[in-house]
């Protein structure tokens, strides 16, 4: 359409001029030429009365949206797991508007922490511990060809277990693209993830007891831990309390053969294990791939201080292995906030998955 000042049809005197504006919206990139056609009853010469001009019509911007995910499946617990989603304008033209992503995160998943960004500026985001991003706005002027990446750092919880439940999809609208809106925004979706939870089983076997003195016993044991389930079990920790076991009669209590790894890549606790003050066998560092399996073993002495102590039933044992999002401040310390999962051992030389904890009695 045209806008003309002053308005014609209209007289104009000499030397005077009629200014035009001519607007209207490219449906098709390219380069047209615009004809603007004068005329006047009195005018002696028409010959310059047509005036062409080419002008370029641009790729307006155009938005393109894909999501990953850091690990699949994704682990329950597990810490830096996380949802990525890239946006790049494939368009013509920077980006002529802020661009807004909504991503309701699957149940059980919420942000662990803040969302990073690489290649724009992020604002609007919810805080750590958001499960659905909305409000999330990048700031207009991406390039042409300019690609703006957003890193989701996620929680995955137990109540996301399932075939397909970390499948997500983020949405985006705006930047200018007027293919992508509030209404019809370009969606991105994850391939299909599916959330596991670490498993592990042990089972523990006791030797036949070796009478010292009369008051005098060595017991030779052995711990195996095996990766039962479907993904990596993290910093694996072994803790087994022998003050609990044998209590009763308040014997001395040693390890007279230090434990050791018997098979497998698990590393010994370099803070010597003694079974009372310090009850863990490990590093708390070993991680154990699916379906390995590391055992333990070492001899505890334990010497009653007369024959009314000695115990009349049989004394059960029982060791605990855990699995850790992370690692022990120090090798072989206290291990780092709570296991995310725990299996009391089964009495026995081979753990099978699920099974039900029994002690391991031994009779003096």
């Amino acid at each position: 359409t045209a806008s003309c000042t002053p308005t014609p049809p209209v007289s104009v005197a000499p030397g005077a001029t009629i200014s035009c504006i001519i607007s209207g919206t490219p449906t098709a990139v390219g380069t047209p030429t615009i004809t603007l056609t004068v005329s006047a009853s009195n005018d002696s010469n028409v010959a310059n009365n047509v005036a062409s001009t080419p002008f370029t019509i641009l790729a307006g911007p155009a938005l393109a949206v894909t999501k990953t995910v850091s690990n699949s499946p994704l682990v329950v617990g597990v810490v830096g797991q996380s949802y990525t989603i890239t946006i790049k304008n494939t368009g013509g033209v920077i980006t002529s508007a802020p661009i807004s992503f909504i991503d309701p995160l699957p149940t059980g998943i919420s942000t662990s922490g803040p969302i990073t960004v690489l290649g724009g500026s992020l604002s609007g985001c919810s805080a750590s511990g958001a499960a659905n991003l909305s409000g999330c706005s990048i700031a207009a002027g991406v390039p042409v060809g300019g690609t703006v990446v957003l890193t989701v750092p996620i929680n995955v919880t137990s109540s996301a277990i399932g075939t397909g439940t970390g499948t997500n999809t983020a949405s985006i609208f705006g930047g200018g693209d007027l293919s992508c809106t509030a209404t019809t925004p370009c969606v991105a979706t994850t391939p299909a993830t599916d959330v596991k939870a670490q498993q592990i089983d042990a089972a523990k076997s006791v030797g036949v007891p070796v009478q010292i003195t009369p008051l005098i016993f060595q017991i030779p044991y052995t711990i195996v831990v095996k990766n039962t389930g479907a993904v990596t079990a993290t910093n694996i920790q072994v803790i087994d309390n022998l003050g609990v076991t044998f209590s009763s009669g308040t014997p001395v209590i040693t390890v007279s053969s230090a434990a050791a790894i018997g098979a497998g890549t698990c590393v010994i606790n370099p803070t010597i294990f003694n079974g009372t003050s310090n009850p863990r066998l490990l590093t708390g560092t070993d991680n154990l791939v699916v379906g390995a399996a590391c055992s333990i073993t070492f001899t505890v002495q334990v010497a009653y201080p007369n024959a009314a102590a000695l115990p009349s039933v049989a004394q059960n044992n029982t060791a605990v292995a855990s699995t850790y999002a992370l690692p022990p401040a120090v090798s072989g310390g206290a291990s780092t906030g709570s296991p995310l999962i725990s299996d009391n051992s089964a009495n026995g030389n081979i753990p099978v998955a699920g099974d039900l904890a029994s002690p391991t009695p031994v009779t003096l």
